[in-house]
């Protein structure tokens, strides 16, 4: 397939299966550096990434709408970024569960109508986790521990409301994870953080965690 009728055929598909409130705002870039867009792998015409993020932070440029992204083109997903889309009114999309290759989440102050699910919990794959500012998370979701490949994880500015969890200690390749201005975690911080070998950066400032 030539690179031409490959482009054309995607934004067919995503033209029909997204709905932007600004649509003649953006554009759509097929190149490594695009700023709002795709890319593929020029060898195998696979889309690897899609940047949706409200990068211009206003209103007009959010995304609305249902996502439903599950034509056969996205199984090789790599980085997926819906973030700062905070306009409400997307559910959290069921696609992502199904993009097994798949590294690269950021779901940031993205205002989903519905909880972050548990079937983001079969991302195996999933190294970098971007959930800060989701108001939709209110405990640490359980399914986090599945994700033995993760290196960064982001819950900042939740409205969480639980203690330390101990399970953080499963994900031994940690080596970012950012727990500031979650001003409803309360407890102590856990001993069992030290089995964390490779973690570099733990953020817990603006929070009640107490030291043991």
């Amino acid at each position: 397939m030539e690179d031409n009728s490959f482009q054309l055929t995607f934004l067919i598909l995503l033209s029909q299966l997204l709905y932007f409130t600004c649509i003649n705002h953006h554009s759509v870039s097929f190149a490594s550096t695009s700023s709002f867009g795709v890319t593929y792998e020029n060898k195998t015409e696979n889309v690897i990434k899609i940047d949706l993020r409200n990068k211009f932070l206003k209103k007009k440029h959010e995304l609305r709408g249902v996502i439903n992204l599950s034509f056969p083109e996205l199984q090789h997903f790599r980085n997926l970024d819906l973030s700062m889309n905070k306009s409400g009114g997307i559910k959290v999309p069921k696609f992502i569960g199904r993009l097994k290759e798949l590294r690269y989440l950021n779901l940031s102050a993205a205002s989903f109508t519905s909880s972050v699910s548990s079937f983001l919990g079969s991302l195996s794959n999933l190294q970098v986790l971007d959930l800060g500012v989701t108001l939709a998370l209110i405990t640490f979701p359980q399914w986090i521990f599945k994700l033995n490949n993760l290196v960064h994880l982001h819950l900042s500015s939740n409205n969480i409301f639980s203690e330390l969890p101990d399970e953080f200690a499963k994900l031994t390749l940690f080596e970012y994870l950012d727990l500031s201005s979650i001003y409803g975690i309360n407890g102590t911080l856990k001993r069992s953080l030290g089995k964390l070998c490779n973690l570099k950066n733990l953020i817990l400032s603006y929070n009640n965690i107490l030291e043991t």
